[in-house]
């Protein structure tokens, strides 16, 4: 468990530190927004990147409390891990965007480059509903994690079955999000 904190916080901190050092080599005005089909719509200050860390950081802030609350091993683990995909996608994505503003030239933006950005995030989501797909099972019935209904609360069999087919749905999910973004 300790391990897995350090990990989050080691990657927070790689985050801050990726993206202090790609702003300090910034101009002062930046793009920092981009519409659905990856084209600039709003420019701004290189700190704004710092955002991305940010949330990484209240995430772990608040999922690491949750976890040590949970008395089920495997729930503080499906948890942890669960925090360190979250982290990992916004300081991968925070660390993208700020390359991206950093080598930002208005004259040479392609589409490709336009679609790098839902590439990544989707396969770095669709590897997080592989994973919970593949955490679900082994969950035993808990007021956290899992298809928390009336119903499933009610009864194990319920609750095993729920969560059965709901990790199933997941899985697929997670893999064709992998798929579809890679192509």
């Amino acid at each position: 468990m300790k391990k897995l904190n350090t990990v989050i916080f080691l990657l927070i901190a790689i985050s801050f530190a990726a993206i202090g050092i790609m702003i300090s080599y910034m101009p002062p005005e930046v793009p920092t927004h981009y519409n659905a089909l990856g084209e600039v719509d709003s420019m701004g200050s290189p700190y704004t990147y710092f955002i991305f860390p940010a949330i990484s950081a209240v995430s772990a802030l608040i999922l690491i409390p949750v976890s040590k609350a949970c008395t089920k091993p495997e729930e503080q683990k499906t948890i942890q891990y669960v925090t360190v995909f979250t982290v990992l996608l916004f300081a991968v994505l925070g660390i993208f965007f700020s390359y991206r503003a950093l080598v930002f030239n208005p004259a040479s933006v392609s589409p490709e480059t336009r679609n790098n950005v839902f590439k990544l995030t989707f396969i770095i989501l669709g590897l997080l509903f592989v994973f919970i797909g593949n955490r679900m099972p082994k969950v035993r019935k808990n007021p956290a994690i899992g298809v928390r209904t009336k119903w499933t609360l009610a009864s194990d069999t319920v609750w095993q079955k729920s969560n059965h087919f709901a990790a199933i749905g997941c899985v697929v999910c997670g893999f064709l999000m992998i798929i579809c973004s890679a192509l």
